[in-house]
């Protein structure tokens, strides 16, 4: 996983981008590490456009990049060949309770979507 600052993340393009509170709510809330994210991004196993977006499938997450303003809009679960907004990740992977609040602490201070 490449980084340039904690919540900044480089793609396996070479685009530079940066969570949103809302992306990292949805981190949080669907049990995704940032470092799962940041190797999403860097090692996709598939790519999306998606109308001025990018998808990036890795394992079982997704995440979303508006390409105009270089930042991660959400993650969302991949489950099979659908995409799930739910928050019960598939893989029943968490994250302790001291990520969750480091996270949470952190959602304040990132750009909002």
């Amino acid at each position: 996983m490449t980084t340039h600052g904690q919540y900044t993340f480089q793609t396996d393009d070479g685009m530079v981008v940066e969570l949103t509170q809302h992306a990292m709510s949805r981190m949080i809330s669907r049990h995704v590490h940032p470092a799962e994210v940041g190797n999403c991004l860097a090692r996709p196993s598939t790519t999306y456009p998606s109308r001025g977006r990018r998808l990036f499938r890795a394992d079982d997450i997704v995440v979303v990049v508006d390409l105009a303003r270089l930042t991660v809009v959400t993650v969302l679960y991949a489950c099979l060949r659908v995409w799930s907004d739910s928050d019960g990740r598939p893989s029943k992977r968490v994250l302790s309770r001291k990520q969750v609040r480091r996270m949470a602490a952190e959602m304040r201070r990132l750009p909002r979507a």
